[in-house]
């Protein structure tokens, strides 16, 4: 691979390997016998950080298992050791973020290592890098669709290009088409629709729209849910929060007979400002 790397770019200066068990950083390391002051820098998640003798491997679910590794080889190590010069640690967020990225951007599918090494270049000094040439192992393209799926729509919710909002509207014929011109007219794409009249402690004439709708970008939503609030609908305008987070709560249900009650899991979501007693309270950035 540094060979290959050198063929195209004889003169480089910056070589940035991801780490797995060694062996493709020590192939790596033989650029240096071709230049030998050529930067070998290798990076990994902070996780797995096996290279690092003074950490504790944390282990843990990584997106960048090619590389997630408890320990490096015993060959291989000390050959790291004696010639790459700087190891980065990356975040797993940042991982995912350039898996995403390299898609979007430059077309390429790339495994999770792939992503680490772009977080990683990134996290470097620009000083460092600047006016040098670097070459960047985007290394393996073994990435599951259905992951890859996962992460390129959790970017799109991070980035505001697809949001779920719940619109809380009277329980009336021609209600729901009414919420829906209303989103139409500002450019946003409805993608489902969920209407909750049983479930939640909503008044018995209004009722609860949870809609998923593909947006611009943040500032695209801010502005649906303002328009939501202008009192241009009859008979009122639309309170409408957007929900952000996702994570388990645990409940506990008591059966008849059974002190102990069993414990179920349910994904939801909490606003910190509004109590609800049900389920399906969610996170709001105001209305």
């Amino acid at each position: 691979m540094a060979l290959e790397f050198l063929d195209h770019v004889p003169d480089l200066d910056i070589m940035i390997v991801p780490a797995d068990g060694s062996g493709q950083m020590a192939g790596c390391a033989a650029a240096r016998a071709i230049i030998p002051k050529i930067k070998l820098i290798t990076l990994q998640t902070r996780q797995f950080p096996s290279l690092d003798p003074d950490a504790t491997v944390a282990g843990g679910i990584t997106i960048a298992d090619g590389i997630a590794v408890k320990a490096a080889g015993d060959i291989t190590r000390p050959i790291v050791a004696d010639l790459f010069d700087q190891m980065v640690l990356v975040e797993e967020d940042q991982v995912k973020d350039w898996v995403r990225r390299l898609v979007e951007g430059q077309s390429i599918v790339a495994e999770g290592a792939g992503g680490v090494a772009v977080a990683g270049l990134l996290s470097l000094d620009k000083a460092m890098l600047k006016g040098k040439r670097v070459g960047l192992v985007i290394s393996g393209g073994n990435i599951d669709a259905r992951l890859l799926a996962t992460v390129l729509i959790r970017g799109l919710l991070r980035d505001g290009r697809l949001a779920r909002l719940r619109i809380a509207i009277y329980d009336q014929p021609g209600m729901l088409a009414k919420a829906a011109k209303l989103i139409g007219d500002e450019g946003g794409n409805i993608v489902e629709v969920t209407h909750q009249r049983m479930f939640f402690d909503v008044p018995i004439r209004r009722t609860d729209l949870d809609v998923a709708v593909e947006t611009v970008d943040a500032d695209h939503v801010k502005r649906l849910i303002e328009a939501s609030a202008r009192p241009i609908l009859k008979p009122a305008n639309f309170p409408t929060r957007r929900f952000k987070r996702f994570f388990a709560r645990t409940y506990t249900l008591r059966r008849s007979g059974d002190a102990r009650g069993s414990r179920c899991r349910s994904m939801c979501q909490i606003n910190s400002r509004v109590r609800r007693p049900s389920v399906s309270s969610t996170t709001s950035s105001g209305a």
